[in-house]
């Protein structure tokens, strides 16, 4: 969780520049630098970095504990 948070920043950082570059009221919720696009953005991020590092561990976890020593 904390690998994709930090991936997502350098992005996170970025959009707010946009924002601080124009008032949020002028801004769609589905433009760049929108406060919406900025949580769901990251929301994705941390969800797709937990199914791709815990989804693998886990299916090989199980496979480990089949085989027979």
């Amino acid at each position: 969780i904390a690998v994709s948070v930090a991936a997502s920043l350098p992005t996170y950082f970025w959009i707010q520049r946009g924002v601080a570059e124009r008032p949020a009221a002028e801004i769609a919720w589905w433009q760049p630098g929108s406060l919406t696009l900025v949580v769901f953005g990251l929301i994705v991020t941390i969800a797709l970095g937990v199914v791709f590092t815990w989804l693998p561990l886990a299916i090989g976890f199980r496979a480990f504990r089949k085989l027979e020593f």
